[in-house]
Order: C-alpha cells, then structure tokens, then sequence
C-alpha cells in the first residue's frame, strides 16, 4: 500500500525501531526547511524546541490536526518520539514556523480524550497513516485503545490558527515589570516612612507594624491583572479550596514540621516552648493570642503576598520559563522585596551574616515548594495556609532558635528533592514534576 511516492512498507522501515534512518533524517532536514518557510498549507508546520540535553533548538517537521476550532500536534512514532521529550522537558514552550515564527505552549491532552482527535489527525496527516497501528476510518473505541501510546498536544494560543501577529511576548513582559514596580512600590511606600522615622515593629506590639506592606503583591496583582484582562483568573485561584484532602494536608504541614522541630529541641534540651510564645509576632498585638496571630499570618501575610508571588508572578514567568526556571527568577525578586524589612522589623534587624545567607537559601527552597504546591492545585488559598503557617512556626517567639532551623532544613530538603526530581523528569523526558499537571498546564496558569 501506497500514501505517497514512497511505499508504507519502506517508510516504516525507514522508521524501524522508533528512530529515523539516515534516509528519514535527510527527508527530516529537507521537510523542516519547506515547512518552516511556509511553502505548504497551513497544517504543516516546523516545530522547534529546545533539546533537553543538549540545550540546542531541534527542528521537527509536522502536521498539524484540527478539531473542534483548535489545532493539535501528534507524534506518529508514539510515547517515545524525541521531539514528545523534548517539549516535555521544555514545559510545553515550543515556536512553530511556517514563514514566520510564533511562540507557543503545547499542552498534553489527558489520555481519555485523545481517540477523536487521534483519529481526526490519521485522516488529516497522510504520513502518519503507515506508523499507527489502525486503519483512519477504524471506530473511536479503537482510537481510545492506543491513546495511552500517543500523546496529543494542543497548541496555546490560537493566534497561529488565526493569523494573528505574535505580539503577546512582549506585552506579556511589560506586564511583569509593571507588575514587580508596583508590587515594590505600594509595600515600600509604606516601609520606607518608617525606615526614615526609625520606627521597628517589634514582637507582641501591634504598633507600628510592617502589615500593611504585605499586601502590596496583593493589590499591584489585582491592578496588573485587570488591566491584562486575567483578573478572573486570579481571583478564581484565590477562591479555589476543592483541591483534594491530599493538597490540605500539605498546607497544614508546617504545623507537622513545627511539632517535629519542637521534638528535636526537647531531645536537645530537656524542655518545650511556652504556647503562649506562638502569639508573639513583630507587628502582631500579643492580645491576638496564637490563633489570632496565626489567622493574620494567613489571611494578610499568606494571600497578601502569595496572591502576587505565586497567583501572578510565577504564571507569568512560567509562560516563557520551565517551572524550575520561573521558581528560580521569582525567588531573588521576592527577597529583595523584603529589603526594608531588615531595617524596621526586629527579627530581621538581628540576622547576621550566616544568618541572612540561611534566610535566602530557605526563601529560594520555599519559593519551589510554594510554586509547586501552587502549580499542581491551581489554589492560591493552599499556598496562602502553607505560607502562613510556616511563619507560625518559623517566626514567632516560640519557634525562635532551634525550632526555626529545623522548620527551615526540613523545606529545604523537600525543596531539593522536588528539584532532583524536576532535573531526573527532565532528563528522562517524562512530564514535569514541579509544573501543573498533564491537561492543565495552560488552564491553571491562566487561572492564576
């Protein structure tokens, strides 16, 4: 049987053993550069990602198929296609060419909902007809048996399908430098009169306080996103709590890791923290007691902050980074933004300089353990809990000393197990570790 010039038998043979001969990556070469000038029709694109190990942009030939007003991409060879890899790694970043280049995210369509599509690609892409295992006219229950094999990607946004001319990169990097000047600028607004008026918000008093400062992320998130037009998003994050008891048990881990820290001290010295020490925060009132202190941690210090770090920053930058990447960019951002802070909150003003290197190292760890709680539940209200409660436990007058260290190793080790994970994933090709999850990549970043 014949698609084309070439027999199926030989283009499979050309293919044996999932890999390309020399004969298929001469065709491969030749293909791409036909593609990617635009000399075909619309469905047959070039697409190229970065290569997972070797750093270098990998050219692939393709055709496209569209299905219900979107345009998806399928490996004929299956699971184990290099380019599948590669995007995999990349986190879905890819550009397409087809006499212009446009950037774009391809997102995994989860396995029960490939087979119409699977077949829709077989009646629209001749040459992948000898590399799957079915005939393009086979019934779709057919198609959803070998949906586990191949994956499908959408292709985000649709202005490829359009025509439209790729100018959301740009925009998209106004937008968070805007975002990132506001953020800093309504939180020193506030810090910096009371650097300059000596004022030092100090444990158990309630006055002056930083407070007010924390919600700066918040509100330049909410002024970015509006005019961006993802305000819904944003707040549809803030009000997702349905996210799994798995995922509550995780916000709700750093009192785990404050009694396993209060455990290890009393091991080391003989005795415990007074209760009481749990409601002394700097900036705090101690007549808010340790479940008043810890509600304001919550609901000022967690959504205040985590709504702009995590609800805005990290989609943004996830939108042109991986997910460790995003992680890694948004961490020194977000320590200089405590800058003042070391002038006017007492607890800072005590570090030293071991101590200011320990306190950076933690804030890096937990900027990849928020991202990640984030990115697999698309809750800003998770990561808000887990913010604040670590806070509890790491920066009250209770947790001072011992208990602070411990708290603070214990993420760091999740932290770097979460990143070894993320780099062996990447290496291997696999799905993301650290990213949303495969069918949501592109939906939960929009939603926050």
């Amino acid at each position: 049987m014949r698609t084309g010039i070439i027999s199926d038998d030989k283009l499979r043979a050309m293919y044996a053993g999932g890999r390309g001969d020399a004969t298929a990556r001469r065709f491969s070469r030749l293909w791409a550069s036909v593609f990617g000038l635009g000399l075909m029709p619309r469905r047959w694109v070039t697409l190229e990602v970065e290569g997972r190990r070797t750093g270098r942009t990998t050219r692939f030939p393709l055709g496209m198929a569209d299905w219900n007003g979107r345009s998806y991409l399928v490996p004929m060879l299956g699971e184990d296609c290099s380019w599948v890899k590669n995007v995999r790694a990349a986190g879905g970043a890819a550009v397409l060419r087809r006499g212009r280049a446009v950037r774009c995210r391809l997102v995994e369509i989860p396995v029960p909902e490939r087979a119409p599509i699977l077949r829709r690609y077989l009646a629209q892409v001749p040459g992948a007809r000898p590399h799957l295992p079915l005939d393009r006219n086979a019934p779709l229950a057919d198609f959803a048996e070998i949906a586990p094999r191949y994956p499908v990607f959408r292709v985000d946004p649709d202005s490829l399908a359009s025509g439209g001319n790729d100018r959301a990169g740009p925009r998209r990097g106004a937008a968070v430098l805007a975002y990132i000047a506001l953020a800093y600028g309504l939180s020193w607004a506030w810090l910096l009169p009371m650097v300059a008026s000596g004022a030092t918000a100090e444990p158990g008093s309630g006055w002056p306080t930083h407070f007010p400062a924390l919600v700066g992320p918040l509100v330049a998130a909410v002024v970015v996103a509006t005019v961006t037009g993802r305000l819904r998003p944003l707040v549809a994050g803030v009000v997702r709590v349905r996210v799994g008891v798995r995922w509550w048990l995780m916000a709700l881990s750093p009192l785990g890791i404050g009694a396993v820290a209060a455990a290890v001290g009393y091991l080391a010295t003989g005795s415990l923290p007074a209760p009481a020490g749990l409601g002394v925060f700097a900036g705090i009132s101690a007549l808010a007691g340790p479940a008043g202190v810890a509600a304001v941690l919550v609901v000022v210090n967690g959504f205040g902050e985590e709504t702009g770090w995590r609800g805005y920053l990290l989609p943004a930058l996830q939108r042109r980074f991986r997910p460790l990447t995003a992680m890694l960019l948004l961490a020194p951002i977000w320590a200089l933004w405590h800058a003042p802070m070391f002038a006017v909150v007492s607890t800072f003003r005590g570090f030293g300089a071991g101590t200011l290197v320990g306190w950076f190292l933690g804030l890096v760890c937990g900027s990849v353990v928020l991202g990640w709680l984030y990115n697999r539940t698309g809750s800003i209200a998770i990561v808000a809990v887990w913010h604040g409660l670590f806070n509890v436990v790491s920066g009250t007058a209770a947790a001072a000393g011992l208990i602070a260290a411990v708290s603070s190793t214990v993420v760091m080790v999740l932290a770097v197990g979460l990143i070894g994970a993320e780099v062996l994933a990447t290496r291997r090709g696999r799905a993301t570790v650290l990213g949303p999850p495969v069918g949501h990549t592109e939906q939960r970043r929009d939603r926050g």
